[in-house]
């Protein structure tokens, strides 16, 4: 089974984590890591290493150049088992955990990215493409 794990500025990536096994279950190779004032990047990128040497891994980050997706970049180099996406939401995640079982690491990531640009709407607009007022 392919692994994932969140990696987030602040309590987001725990807060999904918590929120996505209350919905379909507790989640086996499921991580999450908050990043906040004060961690030990140093033991951060050691536990990196260490999680995703083994097996195929998916890291999901909040955003691009910031320090979850630059201390995940020093893991990537030279590991072909390791994806990394930025900008994660809720519904990718979700999609991601629920086909990983059955599905090759580069088609969970093709099916998360794809989740995640069909779940962003802007509301006003599907409203008005049903013929509703706002």
């Amino acid at each position: 089974m392919i692994g994932i794990l969140i990696f987030a500025h602040g309590r987001i990536a725990s807060s999904y984590k918590k929120e996505i096994e209350r919905m379909i279950g507790e989640q086996e190779e499921f991580y999450a890591i908050d990043l906040s004032e004060g961690c030990n990047l140093c033991e951060i990128k050691k536990n990196l290493e260490v999680l995703t040497s083994e097996k195929e891994f998916i890291i999901f980050v909040d955003f691009l150049g910031g320090t979850p997706c630059n201390l995940s970049l020093n893991v990537f180099k030279g590991n072909n088992k390791l994806r990394i996406i930025t900008g994660f939401n809720f519904a990718m995640l979700l999609s991601a955990c629920i086909r990983r079982k059955e599905k090759s690491i580069d088609e969970v990531v093709e099916i998360a990215i794809n989740e995640a640009k069909r779940s962003i709407k802007n509301i006003k607009e599907v409203l008005n493409d049903k013929g509703c007022k706002s």
